[in-house]
């Protein structure tokens, strides 16, 4: 990007008979951010709903100043905008709880067109749901499971899914619920994005398994403590997890 001065305009800019050089820019820059105003307004449908189309295109426009587009695809327009939101939230706000449901809802709406972006179960081949079976009852301690690409492991104040949910399906009287926390898993089947809500225990030993340790460190980091999973709870969780589907692949170690 080379710096013009503005008397520079209508030497790089060409004038027509009707607009001069900068008459011309000037209706560029209008519909570029508009058409910029539009990608968000798709990506983040459920925040639109309740802020009011207005509300929202004016925080829309302060991220765009705040965070002007850099990329070559509209892909990465939005990444920072929950960031912006968190950022710019007034001090001493009547209503945190508000602005607490505002942030968590554009970073689950982000986190849905992440997975939908990103390597699935359609590109790479993972394991099925009954492989896991196969594995003897002394070696699970020692097994590493990869997720693929697409996976989100998120936690947020609210619900949030329920309200994103309800305004996709455009049921009458969306009411963002009341805080709790709430653990979902994100992934990708058929290019739908689905989530699995989780409970605390088990969003705790995903993220255990992400980071790379085996089943059994795994659950030895979790102790005797809430996110402990008795046997038939782990069974439950990896069925339901190898179907979702969460893991590409499944290895087997020996822990030193």
């Amino acid at each position: 990007i080379w710096p013009i001065a503005s008397g520079d305009i209508e030497r790089v800019v060409q004038r027509s008979r009707a607009l001069s050089g900068a008459d011309r820019l000037r209706i560029y820059g209008n519909a570029y951010f508009a058409r910029l105003l539009e990608c968000l307004r798709a990506e983040f449908p459920a925040l639109v709903h309740l802020l009011g189309e207005d509300v929202f295109n004016g925080f829309a426009f302060g991220f765009l100043s705040a965070y002007p587009s850099r990329s070559h695809t509209l892909a990465d327009l939005s990444a920072l905008f929950p960031t912006y939101l968190e950022e710019s939230r007034p001090d001493g706000d009547a209503r945190p709880d508000f602005a607490d449901f505002i942030v968590d809802l554009a970073r689950l709406e982000r986190a849905y067109s992440e997975v939908f972006d990103d390597i699935g179960p359609e590109q790479k081949t993972g394991i099925r749901p009954d492989e896991l079976q196969t594995v003897p009852g002394d070696a699970w301690e020692h097994v590493h499971l990869t997720f693929y690409p697409c996976v989100r492991l998120m936690s947020f104040r609210f619900p949030v899914q329920e309200y994103a949910l309800q305004v996709r399906r455009s049921e009458p009287d969306q009411i963002p619920p009341a805080s709790s926390m709430t653990f979902l898993a994100l992934t990708r089947r058929r290019f739908v994005v689905p989530h699995l809500l989780l409970t605390r225990a088990e969003f705790k030993l995903l993220q255990r398994l992400w980071q790379g340790l085996s089943l059994g460190d795994a659950l030895d980091a979790g102790g005797m403590d809430e996110t402990r999973l008795d046997d038939a709870q782990l069974h439950a969780a990896f069925q339901s997890w190898t179907a979702a589907p969460l893991f590409q692949s499944v290895q087997m170690s020996q822990r030193a």
